[in-house]
């Protein structure tokens, strides 16, 4: 039999080759079809893992044949997580910038006679697959088609491999949660006075599975220990962290995911997360898991490819918005004067509006055009189904006579704090620390917040009179579901009432 000739198969081929192999194609076709020995075969499947994991942040696979490390592989990892970091905050970014990055990074590390030339750069680019491409301000000219064979090569494949009730995605989100809307209908002659917005942050990381069967408890991280409004409050709906900046860092993610590896296991499920890629994310925490693996969207994609950005976290805020302004009017409406948002009142209702407004159908929806499921690939309303059916009705309270207007506000109302910074730019330092596994993080973390006292005490009995309350005003009320009944008798077992 003649010798075949040489071929070498690009990464795309490759990847197509390891989902034929998984797929139960008869390894002989196989190698029939892409014209290589059975032997060539077995290797290329052997590296299946380098493959897979390798094509993260590989834009064109079909261009490129092989991963290669270069000479300085240190630097060029240390360069190409800053290129992730600078991207994910929208940082634009030239050949000499990265140049003079790789060159600071050779001195950091030491690395005598590296010059950062125009040659390594060259090389570098091909390696990493960097492309020029022109920066735009609208997320749906994002690069369609690098998403689409992402989902193809990569994330297909490795979703086949899960139950979808094992696939899950967080993200993080800032929110101004005192923040009122900034404009109004008034007379002609009115002033026009409300004091200046409320840039008061938290910051919120959601996380769910892709059925919407199971949603994570949102973690708020928030700028104080013991938030005034925390006294006598021992236990929270949200787990609760904090930093200065109100920022999630990279070790409360660490805590986090480590907890819901430690739950995991217990309930003995194998999971998969998707992320962005950032450096509040870092990846070697992957060594410290056992029920759960992590995989990292490409950099600059996640607007496409983030099921939390597809409308998940959108309807959220559409919810949360919509109660403030409620209960501006509530208070107005019983002559009260209008109370000031608590960090305790924000985390109570974005527990409730978590637990009950964001649906299975807007998770399922979301994943859907993220490219979990099969449908077609374009652009999503921000809330989902559901929430698409209420929207003018939530977008109806600026109550002026053009509908488009009200709309166009609420919406810029909503979206007051998309672009807020919820993570610190990682320094040079860092990046090689972390690439050395040397440095140590120096943000503080609470894991569990056994807080001080600061609302009133609620004694028991009150708390019993309060259930009975509640109990009699479901009963005098018409259409109650039953549910709540069933929660007002879990209270009752529990008080003893």
């Amino acid at each position: 039999m003649a010798r075949l000739k040489y071929k070498s198969l690009s990464l795309k081929s490759k990847i197509e080759l390891i989902k034929d192999v998984e797929n139960g194609v008869k390894r002989k076709d196989i190698a029939a079809k892409f014209q290589i020995a059975k032997s060539t075969l077995s290797t290329i499947y052997k590296s299946k893992e380098r493959y897979l994991s390798g094509i993260n942040n590989v834009a064109n696979l079909a261009s490129i044949k092989r991963f290669s490390q270069g000479r300085n592989p240190d630097i060029d990892q240390a360069v190409a997580d800053f290129i992730i970091e600078a991207r994910s905050k929208n940082i634009p970014l030239t050949g000499e910038i990265i140049k003079e990055k790789a060159i600071r990074f050779g001195k950091i590390m030491n690395i005598d006679n590296f010059a950062g030339s125009s040659g390594w750069f060259s090389r570098f680019r091909k390696r990493q697959g960097l492309k020029w491409r022109c920066l735009t301000g609208d997320a749906a000219e994002a690069d369609g088609s690098v998403a689409i064979e992402w989902i193809e090569n990569y994330l297909k494949p490795i979703l086949g491999q899960y139950d979808p009730n094992d696939i899950f995605n967080g993200d993080e989100t800032g929110i101004f949660y005192r923040c009122f809307p900034g404009k109004s209908m008034v007379f002609k002659n009115d002033a026009c006075k409300n004091g200046k917005r409320s840039k008061d942050r938290i910051t919120v990381m959601l996380c769910c599975n892709m059925t919407g069967s199971q949603k994570i408890r949102p973690l708020v991280i928030g700028h104080a220990e013991n938030p005034r409004c925390f006294k006598h409050i021992r236990s929270l709906p949200v787990d609760y962290c904090w930093n200065k900046k109100a920022w999630m860092t990279s070790k409360i993610f660490e805590t986090w995911i480590t907890e819901m590896d430690t739950k995991f296991q217990k309930e003995n499920r194998k999971v998969i997360f998707f992320f962005d890629n950032c450096s509040a994310h870092p990846k070697d925490i992957q060594t410290k898991l056992c029920a759960i693996t992590l995989h990292f969207f490409p950099p600059n994609l996640t607007s496409i490819l983030q099921p939390m950005d597809r409308g998940i976290i959108r309807s959220l805020k559409v919810h949360y918005r919509n109660d403030i302004v409620v209960k501006l009017i509530d208070d107005m409406e019983n002559n009260l004067k209008a109370t000031k948002i608590s960090v305790l009142d924000c985390i109570n209702n974005i527990s409730k509006i978590w637990e009950t407004k964001v649906t299975p159908s807007i998770i399922q929806n979301c994943f859907g055009k993220a490219g979990f499921q099969d449908c077609e690939f374009d652009e999503i309303s921000m809330i989902g189904s559901d929430g698409d059916k209420n929207f003018e009705k939530l977008a109806s309270f600026p109550t002026g006579f053009n509908i488009t207007d009200s709309l166009l506000n609420f919406d810029m109302y909503v979206g007051i704090d998309d672009n807020l910074e919820t993570s610190a730019f990682i320094t040079d330092e860092e990046i090689v620390g972390n690439i050395q596994k040397h440095k140590e993080n120096d943000f503080e973390i609470q894991e569990e917040c056994i807080l001080d006292k600061t609302i009133e005490k609620v004694n028991s009995k009150d708390a019993k009179d309060s259930i009975i309350t509640l109990l009699n005003y479901l009963e005098q009320t018409e259409n109650v579901p039953e549910i709540l009944f069933s929660y007002i008798n879990e209270f009752r077992s529990f008080l003893n009432c």
